[in-house]
């Protein structure tokens, strides 16, 4: 491990830069192999550590390597091609490798060497470096060799590390929506010969650290190559430390061929010549170029941007308007890398014009990268103008851009964004506040593209594709909720976003916006009554981080359904009647979820979407009332249309039909009698609670998996399923999955507590949250089974579980040794089989036939007993591995 040489954890500071375009916006993928040019010959260079502080190997001589920030563009095919909407960027490959790229082909050929034997490497240096060229130029190089590809991450754009793992599972193809933990990531890599890039960590340093730790640790065969301004200080890190690009010595007259093997002049003349030809390399250019490029201390970022100038202005006109730039911070004793470059970069803002000083300006809303369309909306202006200034900007090197394919996508690097963000927080008040409010414009537009592109994406590559927008959706909202913002405008986009927010899981603090713009949508005016349904059914499906029974609470969702004063359509009233049916079912009054979920069937404009969802919750609360015949009827017709997807205007709920028909299925497979086909479903149901949106993965583990789990008698499998649910559900702050999490690790004896710390666990949950937990925990545990779960079983308010609550009772009556024990007990055994019996639920009518066979042999007379169970058990056809059929063998081979 390397030394610390600052101390870790330092915040990001303006200025910072990832010195090339990351992908486009979603990240992922292995990158093709690719060559790379030839350096020069070796020189000196920089310096590489071992984790012991030594030279590491011969450099390449000049250390790093110049990257082209200004690329040729065919202006007239560019026009052609962008017109409409801002449009998202595709799922693409690795990016290719600057044209301009120069001396360090040997550096990423023994960095890429290095990297296959020690796992973990970090490329560090100052901002403008070059550090994501290397990068992609080691990961070019090893591409071929892994069969599990090449994956890489743009840090830069992420405000902390709580989504890092959620980031990272999108790259991989995990969707970043089941809270992607260090385990599942672990899951995704083991067995993997794959690369993993992580670019500029420095933003999120130690979340970065503790994640390549624990990858390290736990999947073996993959690597992880860093790029950050500081070493990431984790273990069996080996870190290369990035140099300047090397200029000749200022005092040496060399010949220019000798001059132009030093990377900075290198890469200053290419960028010269690639905007005119004809720029030669005179010995007289040559020399001020090469003072230019000791001036710019070889950052690859300064001499591009001042490169860019050298044909139109000439290089003494250049020297002559930069030089005082940088005397003046000698002057002052702050002459660094860093204030070099901002004193670079002031000097090239002076240069724009007007127009392209304003474009500048409102480009640095933007937050990572972006097409050209979507720049020409942000930049504001009549449009052939826009298009202008922000190709003006990309050919003097104050965007970048990157080609992916066939797509061409620009960024603005960190610093350049850092300092173009000052300039407009001192524009006037009236130029900012249009700058932001083209950026929240912006995302609105692109989410309403979303909304669209819904059901004719697959659910991955949607998450994929708009879930990198969030950043940006953040940073709009922090300004429109502001007191110089507009509450409309971020009510607006408060709305828009609900459904990737709700879908990804990767908004960390969603819910203060939400509850912001719930706040101000009444204040409205003119009212805004569609704005004001979606925002108030937000409360039910809020990644079900509460629940609750308040009046307040249900009024807010109520008052979705009384907003009438437009005409509203089916679409727009559906999702505040499911979320009042949804409050009222995870509550457990499901006499009151069914008059809901009937409340829906009443929807005038019924079609397919109201019909479907409809069954649905039909189907779900006629199951947990005890109907179980017609809930399985009504789930298998509902799964038999689960492959169209439901349009987000209908505000569908967060877990699909795929996952919840099946979680229903699961449950009633087991209480009919076919627990192996119940296993089996609650592992397909998995698979697609693992593509679905957060919520998914912890209905399935509450309320599908550790049931059957538990009620099978397999254990083992509940303990994972039980440590992954409290995972999730606290990296999503779900609240209700969270207490049903630790409830379960206490029924499960976890860290030996006992049954007295159970009950006092469910003593510290609202009232109105223990009701689900009650009637659930009664069948796990008999203990636990108290008296309002025994006279919700007995009135009818639950029943899917009532033939197991009642026969818990007659098993505790029995234990007493009073006369009327066993007329009781033997009434309520009664009562037991004849509700499972009418259920259809085999599964409670074998352990009712257990206890009936136990107790009638307790009694002294154990063959009627006997014969009862016989009769139950003979009506399985599979399962008889499980522990309640195991049981029922044992007392029958025991007769």
């Amino acid at each position: 491990m390397t030394k610390p040489l600052s101390p870790p954890g330092r915040p990001r500071q303006p200025g910072d830069i990832g010195e090339v375009a990351p992908p486009p916006r979603a990240a992922d993928s292995a990158g093709p192999s690719a060559g790379t040019s030839a350096g020069p010959s070796p020189m000196p260079g920089d310096q590489g550590l071992m984790p012991d502080g030594r030279r590491d190997w011969d450099r390449d001589p000049h250390g790093d390597v110049g990257h082209d920030l200004g690329h040729d563009l065919g202006r007239d095919v560019e026009r052609d091609v962008m017109r409409g909407e801002p449009r998202t960027l595709a799922h693409t490959a690795l990016p290719e490798l600057p044209r301009h790229f120069v001396g360090r082909d040997e550096v990423a050929r023994k960095l890429a060497a290095q990297l296959a034997e020690q796992r973990l490497l970090s490329i560090v240096g100052a901002g403008g470096l070059g550090k994501t060229t290397l990068a992609v130029a080691v990961a070019r190089r090893l591409s071929d060799t892994l069969t599990g590809g090449v994956y890489l991450l743009d840090l830069a754009r992420l405000g902390s590390g709580a989504t890092l793992e959620a980031e990272l599972g999108l790259v991989l193809g995990m969707d970043g929506s089941r809270g992607v933990s260090p385990a599942a990531l672990r899951q995704r890599l083991a067995g993997q010969q794959m690369l993993l890039v992580l670019d500029s960590c420095e933003t999120v340093i130690e979340a970065a650290a503790t994640l390549v730790e624990d990858l390290l640790a736990s999947v073996p065969e993959v690597l992880i190559l860093a790029t950050s301004r500081e070493p990431l200080r984790a273990r069996d890190e080996w870190v290369h430390r990035l140099a300047p690009l090397t200029s000749p010595p200022s005092a040496a007259a060399l010949p220019p061929w000798l001059a132009m093997t030093y990377p900075a002049v290198q890469l200053f003349f290419n960028v010269a010549q690639s905007r005119d030809p004809a720029f030669a390399a005179t010995p007289e250019n040559l020399a001020q170029a090469t003072a230019l490029c000791a001036r710019l201390d070889g950052s690859p970022l300064g001499i591009t941007l001042v490169a860019s100038h050298a044909s139109q202005l000439g290089l003494e006109r250049v020297a002559a308007r930069l030089e005082p730039e940088l005397l003046s911070l000698a002057a002052d004793g702050t002459s660094n890398r860093h204030s070099s470059l901002e004193a670079v970069l002031d000097w090239s803002y002076r240069l724009l014009q007007g127009d392209e000083q304003r474009a500048f300006r409102a480009l640095s809303c933007l937050r990572g990268s972006f097409d050209l369309e979507t720049a020409v909306a942000a930049a504001g202006g009549p449009r052939a103008q826009a298009m202008d200034d922000v190709l003006s900007l990309t050919d003097k090197s104050l965007l970048m851009t990157l080609q992916i394919g066939d797509q061409t996508v620009y960024r603005m690097p960190d610093l350049t964004r850092a300092y173009a963000g000052e300039q407009l927080a001192q524009a006037d008040a009236t130029e900012y506040r249009a700058a932001r409010t083209r950026h929240a414009d912006v995302l609105i537009r692109l989410l309403a593209v979303a909304e669209q592109q819904w059901n004719s994406m697959g659910k991955a590559e949607w998450r994929r594709t708009y879930g990198v927008w969030i950043e940006d959706v953040r940073h709009a909202l922090g300004w429109a909720f502001s007191d110089s913002g507009d509450v409309l405008l971020g009510t607006e986009l408060t709305v828009a976003v609900l459904q990737l927010a709700e879908q990804t899981g990767l908004f960390a603090g969603f819910d203060a916006f939400a509850r912001r713009a719930l706040r101000e949508v009444s204040l409205l005016d003119p009212p805004r009554p569609d704005l004001a349904v979606r925002i108030h059914t937000f409360p039910a499906f809020g990644q079900l981080k509460a629940l609750s029974d308040d009046p307040n609470h249900i009024a807010t969702l109520t008052k979705a359904l009384t907003i009438n004063t437009f005409d509203a359509s089916a679409a727009t009233l559906l999702g505040a009647r499911v979320a009042l049916w949804a409050n009222s079912f995870q509550l457990g009054n499901y006499r009151e979820s069914l008059k809901r979920s009937n409340d829906i069937r009443q929807l005038s404009d019924m079609d397919w979407v109201v019909d479907v969802t409809a069954r649905r919750t039909r189907a779900q609360s006629l199951h947990f009332l005890g109907e179980h015949a017609a809930a399985r009827k009504l789930a298998t017709s509902v799964l038999a249309q689960a492959d169209r997807r439901i349009p987000l205007s209908y505000t569908p709920s967060p877990v699909s039909l795929e996952v919840s028909m099946r979680i229903l299925l699961a449950r009633l497979h087991w209480m009919e009698g076919r627990p192996g086909l119940a296993w089996r479903t609650v592992e397909e149901c998995l698979a697609f609670a693992e593509q679905d949106a957060p919520p998914s993965i912890c209905q399935t583990l509450a309320i599908g998996a550790i049931p059957v789990a538990l009620w099978s008698g397999r254990k083992d499998a509940c303990a994972a399923w039980a440590a992954q649910l409290l995972e999730h559900s606290t990296r999503y702050e779900f609240q209700y999955y969270m207490a049903w999490a630790r409830l379960i690790e206490v029924v499960l004896d976890a860290g030996g507590a006992d049954l007295p710390a159970h009950t006092e666990a469910l003593k510290t949950l609202p009232n109105e949250e223990q009701t689900k937990y009650r009637d659930h925990l009664a069948t796990f545990q008999p203990d636990s089974l108290c008296d309002d779960t025994l006279l919700r079983a007995q009135t009818g308010a639950v029943g899917w579980c009532a033939p197991e609550v009642i026969r818990l009772r007659a098993e505790h009556v029995a234990t007493d040794n009073g006369p009327e024990a066993r007329p009781v007990a033997t009434a309520l055994l009664a009562q037991s089989l004849s509700l499972a019996r009418t259920q259809g639920a085999l599964g409670w009518e074998l352990r009712t036939a257990i206890s009936v066979a136990r107790l009638s042999r307790q009694w002294g007379d154990p063959k009627p007993g006997l014969h009862q169970l016989s009769a139950v058990y003979d009506r399985f056809s599979e399962g008889f591995g499980t522990q309640d059929l195991r049981v029922a063998r044992q007392l029958l081979d025991a007769s």
